[in-house]
């Protein structure tokens, strides 16, 4: 699969939001045991609407080019984050962090 292309960014997407709601999962369920992310209840509106986002960008995503499995997982977790979350709140502000390319090979962007 070519990577610049159509088929390849929606893997990566789709990837990407599975890995990102696994994270938030995980997050959510520790909040549900522990407690919330400090100053959570300040800020609780903003924190699931930023969740919701995630969520409602899985629409953008062209499901017909990735896995239904896949796809249906993502989709899956991102809806049960989000049930956890409106209850227990989520234990942490920031879940992943995707290095930019240019960190990751310096010399592809040197002039």
């Amino acid at each position: 699969m070519p990577y610049d292309s159509d088929s390849g960014r929606a893997l990566a997407a789709t990837v990407t939001a599975l890995m990102t709601g696994v994270a938030f999962m995980t997050s959510a369920e520790l909040a549900a045991r522990l407690e919330p992310l400090t100053g959570y209840s300040r800020d609780a509106e903003s924190v699931l609407q930023v969740l919701y986002m995630h969520r409602e960008a899985m629409g953008k995503i062209d499901e017909k080019l990735v896995s239904p499995e896949l796809f249906s997982s993502a989709t899956q977790i991102w809806d049960d984050t989000l049930e956890i979350a409106r209850t227990s709140g989520v234990r942490n502000a920031q879940a992943t962090l995707l290095a930019p390319c240019s960190l990751l090979q310096p010399e592809l962007f040197r002039s």
